[in-house]
């Protein structure tokens, strides 16, 4: 949800595909079209965050998470879908390893080379059930250092090599690497390496920030901006993110202007 909002911000409409539970939910925000598979077999994940009021920090989380494996119903469901939208549309796939995106959905995403883009995060519950692997051919990759470490069990070679590595694991046009409060990399073989730095030095609350800057960059990349241009863009509103506690505000064209403004005199 994070991401359809920081979208929401940049453009005319958004499409929201998921799954929930069939009960009433109360979705409604300005640009934002929901297209969710209700069913009774679907468990609601929720997560529970306990923060210090004093500090705005996180103490501590409590998550009830669903998992259940999504049967030949809702595969076919979303598939369906994805054949009847427009050919040239452009995707974000958030596959945080809680089961909606299935193997078989991942498989016809790739052979039909989609123009989407990727992030396949590692959390406490899908540790060791990490799904990057099952995509090929994304627009773009974006994940942070911890995660490229994991995926090869290398805790030494450089970042570079490791992107390299991963460029010819899956063949996306174009890699990202967070690296927190050292900035970010990207790579394609057209431009290179290109490196920006973090643009936020007081972190109140990390929540979102890889959100937004994996929802900006696919715009960039979207309309075929370069690599370099992209990267500073979007980690400009990772570092508003930063700023903010629990996704409480997202950044939109103005602020942006103004903090482009302010970083550029």
């Amino acid at each position: 949800m994070a991401i359809a909002k920081n979208l929401a911000n940049f453009s005319k409409k958004i499409n929201l595909i998921s799954c929930y539970p069939n009960k009433k939910i109360n979705l409604k925000y300005k640009n934002i079209q929901f297209d969710i598979i209700k069913s009774d077999k679907i468990k609601e994940i929720v997560k529970n965050r306990f923060v210090d009021i004093n500090t705005n920090s996180k103490l501590f989380g409590i998550y009830s998470l669903g998992n259940q494996k999504l049967d030949n119903f809702f595969e076919n469901k979303i598939i369906s879908k994805l054949k009847s939208s427009k050919k040239n549309n452009f995707y974000i796939i958030s596959d945080y390893g809680h089961n909606l995106i299935t193997k078989k959905i991942s498989n016809f995403i790739s052979k039909k080379k989609y123009n989407y883009t990727l992030n396949a995060q590692i959390n406490s519950s899908n540790r060791g059930f990490h799904g990057l692997f099952k995509y090929r051919y994304p627009e773009a990759v974006i994940i942070n250092t911890s995660e490229l470490r994991y995926e090869f069990k290398d805790k030494s070679s450089s970042l570079e090599s490791l992107i390299l590595k991963l460029m010819k694991k899956i063949s996306p046009k174009t890699i990202v690497v967070t690296k927190g409060s050292e900035g970010a990399i990207s790579y394609n073989s057209k431009e290179g390496f290109s490196y920006c730095p973090a643009f936020q030095k007081k972190i109140i609350d990390k929540v979102g920030a890889g959100d937004s800057l994996l929802a900006i960059f696919s715009l960039f990349k979207f309309v075929g901006a370069p690599n370099d241009l992209s990267l500073f863009v979007s980690s400009i509103s990772a570092a508003h993110q930063v700023s903010v506690v629990n996704n409480e505000s997202f950044l939109d064209k103005i602020n942006l202007l103004k903090y482009l403004q302010h970083i550029l005199k």
